[in-house]
């Protein structure tokens, strides 16, 4: 048959080949050592962009509560949201860029809530966007857990954007006595370092997480007392795409 005259010879073709790659010339050898470690720098710059935050110089937003398409509404009550020392309007800016300066020094996202139970998805306590609907920055609640996020390198390049979770934040519903606590939620992003904190009557928990390198898929990781732990659960995450999920679960510290 035609197919057996031909293998031998694909072989053979094959195994020199393979051979040439496996014990190539030193001037082969250099040529790869330069791709491989120009290619490990775009790497390198690319992820250090992605991660960056990217604050677009256009008109920003704010939205306290809304209902928003593809969203759930908050049903709790927002009394202080702020990012910095500048409160958060329900409409546009009066000086956008004086809010955009404190995201870009990482100051707090925050907002004092008295909270409703979980919600069926992802719904927005405080969002930002801008004149081209592109979102700045997210606090939000997803189910009991607490979700933010900043605009980053990421999304200019056209990549899923970066959030960041707490669990077990917002009561269970179930019971009443403590559906009325005031939460004062906060977080921040300054492109080495993530912080959140939750604060209550009771006790005040806070941790902080250093900002990874790439990842092209979604990851999810959980923290607990034992260190950081990659999940594979994604449950819920299709309802807000995100680039990279990092759920921290919360050590508790009273105080």
């Amino acid at each position: 048959m035609l197919w057996l005259s031909v293998l031998p010879k694909a072989s053979a073709v094959v195994t020199a080949r393979s051979s040439n790659w496996l014990l190539p010339s030193r001037r082969a050898a250099m040529t790869l050592a330069l791709v491989w470690g120009g290619f490990w720098i775009l790497i390198q710059l690319g992820s250090s962009y992605a991660l960056a935050p990217s604050l677009p110089p256009t008109r920003y937003y704010g939205q306290v509560a809304r209902e928003l398409e593809n969203f759930a509404t908050f049903k709790g009550s927002v009394i202080s949201p702020t990012i910095g020392n500048t409160t958060v309007p329900d409409y546009g800016f009066a000086k956008t860029a004086e809010f955009r300066d404190n995201l870009a020094r990482g100051e707090f996202v925050s907002a004092i809530v008295i909270p409703a139970g979980p919600t069926p998805k992802l719904a927005p306590i405080i969002r930002v966007a801008d004149d081209r609907r592109q979102e700045i920055v997210l606090l939000a609640q997803r189910h009991r857990d607490l979700v933010f996020g900043l605009r980053t390198g990421a999304s200019t390049l056209r990549l899923r954007g970066l959030l960041f979770m707490l669990g077990d934040v917002f009561p269970t519903g179930s019971d009443g006595s403590n559906a009325s606590d005031t939460l004062r939620l906060s977080g921040r992003y300054d492109a080495r370092l993530v912080e959140m904190r939750v604060t209550n009557r009771r006790e005040s928990r806070d941790r902080a997480l250093a900002v990874g390198t790439y990842s092209p898929e979604p990851v999810v990781f959980r923290w607990n007392d034992a260190g950081m732990d990659s999940d594979p659960d994604m449950d819920g995450v299709a309802a807000r795409p995100a680039w990279l999920l990092a759920h921290v679960r919360l050590r508790h510290r009273r105080t």
